[in-house]
């Protein structure tokens, strides 16, 4: 009886021991669960805090307003005033005929008038002829002997119209103009009127006639160039 009751006890002290190892495993495993789970949720939360934040959008930009300029704005520049167009002076037309000198006398104005109005060929050159001969008369002054000198070529023009009109025409304008010029030293000038008058067969009323004159009018001119 003895040994059974021994029997029993060590079957219940293993019992017992099988029972206390079972539970402490048990409680052993549960706080591994627990300690497990508190890395687990320790680890979650660094791996949370580790992560960057979530970048939040960015708000739209609004542009700023224009800011209006307050200060008055410029007056605008007046526009430059158009430059005046160059006046192009267009030269008065020529007179026709003769201007009276401020010298002539009554004699040579009213010859002047007279032969810018005249209406014939005829009756210009027998005009200008008084012009030339008022001339002639005054030749000693400086100013009527220009001027008679400077009828020469206009004349001799006139004459030679009137001498192809057929009518007759003394030589006394080629005298008294071949006179004027000599005495103005154009000595060729007067050489050259003495030789048409000679060419259509004029007289100036002297012996030796025209080509008498040009051999004195020679003579003077080389004379003259010493």
């Amino acid at each position: 009886m003895k040994y059974v009751v021994l029997f029993l006890l060590v079957l219940a002290g293993v019992f017992l021991y099988k029972r206390a190892k079972r539970l402490a495993n048990e409680e052993h495993q549960v706080h591994k669960t627990r300690t497990l789970a508190g890395q687990s949720e320790t680890s979650t939360a660094e791996v949370e805090a580790a992560k960057p934040a979530e970048e939040t959008p960015d708000a739209p930009v609004i542009a700023a307003a224009p800011v209006k300029n307050t200060l008055p704005e410029p007056e605008p520049e007046p526009e430059p005033e158009p430059e005046p167009e160059p006046v192009i002076e267009t030269p008065a037309p020529a007179a026709k005929g003769l201007a009276v000198p401020g010298f002539a006398n009554e004699a040579m104005a009213r010859a002047i008038g007279e032969y810018n109005g005249a209406g014939s060929e005829e009756l210009k050159h027998q005009s200008l002829l008084a012009v030339i001969n008022e001339c002639y008369k005054q030749r000693k002054d400086a100013a009527h002997l220009g001027f008679g000198a400077g009828l020469a070529d206009e004349y001799a023009k006139l004459a030679i119209k009137v001498l192809g009109m057929g009518k007759p025409l003394k030589g006394v304008g080629f005298m008294q103009l071949s006179t004027l010029l000599n005495d103005k030293g154009d000595f060729n000038g007067a050489i050259e009127l003495c030789r048409q008058a000679v060419d259509h067969g004029l007289s100036d009323g002297t012996v030796t006639g025209f080509e008498g004159r040009i051999s004195r009018i020679e003579k003077t001119r080389d004379k003259a160039a010493g």
